[in-house]
C-alpha cells in the first residue's frame, strides 16, 4: 500500500488521503477457521432411519404372509350335508353313550329343519315341533311319520334312559338320513313342479 501511495504521489496528484487505522485488538487471522463442515446425517440419525426401514419392511412382510396364509374361506355345506355330517359324527363319537347318541341326533334333525324347512325346532318340545312340521306343506305324511316316530325314540333315550342296542342305534341313524332324503326329494320335486308351471 505504501508503493501504491508513493506512485500516487510522484504522479503530482494533491495528497488528501489519510493513512489507513490500525486493525482493532481481537483474534488474529491465523487462528480463524475455514467453512465448519456439518455432516449431512450423524451416526444416531443413520442408525434410527435404518430401524425405521427394517421395521417398515417386517411390517409389509408381516400383512402379506397373512394375507397369503390365511385360512380360505369354508365353502358352506348344504343343509342336507351338514345334517348327514352331523348324523355320522353322532353315531361315531357317541359309541358308549346312547343318552348323548340320542341328544345329537335329534339335534341335528331338528337344524336340519330349521335351516331347510325354515320350521321353528330349536328351543320347543318335541310336541311342539312336530306340531309346526305337520303343517309344512314341504313334507310327506310317511316323511311325517318317521320323523315323529324318531324324535319320540330319541326321547325315549334321552328322558326314559331306555338302552340302545347296537343294531337300534344303526337303525336311528339310517331312519334319519333316510328322513333327510325324503325330505330333500319332496323339495326338489315341489321346485320342479313351480318351475312347470
Amino acid at each position: 500500500m505504501s508503493y501504491f501511495l508513493s506512485q500516487l504521489q510522484s504522479a503530482g496528484l494533491p495528497q488528501q488521503t489519510q493513512s489507513i487505522p490500525d486493525l482493532p485488538p481481537g483474534p488474529s487471522l491465523e487462528r480463524i477457521r475455514g467453512l465448519i463442515e456439518i455432516p449431512f446425517m450423524t451416526t444416531w440419525q443413520i442408525v434410527a432411519i435404518a430401524l425405521l426401514i427394517v421395521i417398515a419392511i417386517s411390517l409389509i412382510g408381516w400383512k402379506l404372509f397373512r394375507y397369503t396364509c390365511r385360512p380360505k374361506e369354508p365353502v358352506p355345506m348344504s343343509p342336507k350335508d351338514a345334517a348327514v355330517a352331523e348324523l355320522k359324527a353322532a353315531a361315531e363319537l357317541t359309541a358308549n353313550d346312547d343318552e348323548q347318541f340320542a341328544v345329537l341326533s335329534s339335534l341335528a334333525l331338528r337344524r336340519y329343519f330349521e335351516v331347510s324347512k325354515q320350521i321353528n325346532a330349536l328351543g320347543k318340545t318335541t310336541d311342539e315341533f312336530l306340531k309346526l312340521s305337520n303343517k309344512n306343506p314341504l313334507l310327506t305324511t310317511e316323511s311325517r311319520k318317521s320323523l315323529a316316530a324318531f324324535m319320540q325314540r330319541c326321547d325315549q333315550v334321552k328322558f326314559a334312559r331306555t338302552p340302545l342296542t347296537k343294531s337300534e342305534r344303526r337303525g336311528l341313524t339310517e331312519n334319519a338320513l333316510e328322513i333327510v332324503q325324503q325330505c330333500e326329494g319332496t323339495q326338489s320335486e315341489t321346485e320342479a313342479q313351480k318351475a312347470q308351471s
